[in-house]
Parts: C-alpha cells; sequence; structure tokens
C-alpha cells in the first residue's frame, strides 16, 4: 500500500518491477562491456564509493528529503484516503448519524 502513495513524496519514482529488471539488466551489460565504465576492473577509483557515482538507479530516492521508513507510514495512509474516500466517508456519516442518534433520539437536524 505504501508504494501507491509514494509518487505524492517527490521526486521519488515507484518503479515497476518491469521496469527495473530492464534497467539493471542494461547497466549490467553496460558495466561489462564498457572499458570506460567506473565498474571495469582497470578503472582506477580513488574511493570504492564512486561506483555509486555513475550508472545508478534509485528512482529518487537519494534525492529525496526523507528516508524511506519515515514515509512509509504516511504514503500508506495517503494510498488508503485516496482509494477509500468514498467508503471512509459513508462510514464517518453512518458512524455521526449513529451517535446523533444515541444522544438525541432523533437522525438528522
Amino acid at each position: 500500500a505504501a508504494y501507491g502513495g509514494m509518487h505524492l513524496f517527490e521526486p521519488i519514482e515507484v518503479m515497476y518491477q518491469e521496469t527495473s529488471n530492464a534497467v539493471m539488466g542494461a547497466l549490467l551489460i553496460h558495466d561489462i562491456r564498457n572499458t570506460k565504465a567506473y565498474s571495469y576492473p582497470a578503472f582506477k577509483l580513488n574511493n570504492p564509493l564512486q561506483l555509486f557515482e555513475h550508472g545508478s538507479f534509485h528512482g529518487g530516492v537519494w534525492r529525496c528529503a526523507f528516508k524511506i521508513s519515515s514515509i512509509g507510514e504516511m504514503s500508506a495512509v495517503a494510498y488508503y484516503l485516496k482509494t477509500y474516500s468514498l467508503q471512509i466517508s459513508a462510514g464517518s456519516a453512518a458512524f455521526a448519524a449513529a451517535v446523533m442518534w444515541l444522544f438525541t433520539g432523533k437522525v438528522g437536524l
């Protein structure tokens, strides 16, 4: 459910599995075939973390102001509110009517 609301937290983009598979496969082929790639064994790196500078596929997670673990719950709430807004509204109205009837004995104004 949290994936359904992740798009509300820019710049995160949740990819379909097929998209991730295709992009990661293309990156794998690039890393194997390109002799100028950072991942090529003969390429000298100043720091192993330089591998993440080029050719990363993160979907916006590294550019987001929030950690994924901190927005998961809010993403799920946003998704459920969007998906089930009609049911939530009907349930809230029924609950309000029941409370009004319980305290006043009347339904409605």
